[in-house]
């Protein structure tokens, strides 16, 4: 909490950490509108496996290019898009969490199966903020696994 603004003696609940609040997303009731990276970075597996844990800062060979957090999709109709109102209890709260992660290539905005990161709010952007520290808009399309810390991967030859 000490490094969101001082507010740790005067916070009581997370959802008033107005960090976790974007003001476009669309369900006024979710408290927490932003994804973060889980990409188990040292597996190297562009097509998923995830990263339970803490992850050191420089475990991240690129902190400047590599994102942390990303907008969080809203679908009402998905199951796997979680909405975290305040007043879940901690196992509900728990169980929604692990929704909002993203560590599979089925997560990123070009996929229609289990996208879990916007794909069209901020004028079809997507905000991200990097391990580094810096916010900024991508194109939510153009998103790889590169941009989660993966190395770049090759085309298949035939």
């Amino acid at each position: 909490m000490r490094y969101i603004g001082g507010l740790s003696d005067k916070v009581e609940h997370y959802s008033e950490v107005k960090i976790y609040d974007c003001p476009s997303y669309p369900d006024r009731e979710q408290t927490v509108d932003y994804c973060i990276n889980a990409w188990d970075i040292k597996s190297g597996n562009a097509i998923g496996q995830e990263q339970r844990g803490a992850s050191k800062l420089d475990e991240f060979r690129r902190p400047g290019q590599t994102v942390y957090l990303a907008d969080y999709e809203h679908d009402p109709e998905a199951a796997h898009i979680q909405i975290v109102r305040r007043d879940d209890d901690a196992q509900m709260l728990k169980d929604k969490l692990r929704w909002l992660d993203v560590y599979a290539q089925v997560h990123l905005p070009s996929s229609d199966v289990q996208r879990r990161i916007a794909r069209k709010r901020h004028d079809k952007n997507v905000n991200c903020l990097f391990v580094d520290g810096h916010a900024g808009r991508m194109n939510p399309l153009a998103l790889t696994p590169w941009d989660f810390g993966l190395p770049r991967t090759e085309p298949e030859k035939p």
